[in-house]
């Protein structure tokens, strides 16, 4: 299993050794913005029933970030109402 870290690494040491428990392996994904290379359609997720803790960091390796015209949108940096949406956010 890909671990990607947070800004919480207790929450990430806590989640491997969750998934040592249940006899995954894991192996370090981050930072959490390379997360997508264990998403759909990356080697990683193609071949995550058969594959090695080395086999893992290969394929994670191996990613490729694919960007398709219209399906990747961008938000105007301030949207209408984000004072409201700036309200209810925490950081």
């Amino acid at each position: 299993m890909a671990i990607s870290r947070c800004d919480f690494p207790e929450a990430v040491e806590l989640v491997t050794r969750l998934y040592d428990r249940f006899g995954f392996d894991t192996a370090d994904n981050s930072p959490l913005s390379e997360s997508w290379r264990s998403g759909p359609g990356q080697p990683a997720w193609v071949a995550h029933e058969h594959q090695t803790r080395a086999e893992l960091i290969a394929n994670l390796a191996g990613a490729r970030r694919v960007i398709r015209g219209e399906s990747v949108r961008r938000l105007p940096s301030r949207p209408a109402g984000s004072q409201a949406v700036q309200a209810g956010c925490r950081r």
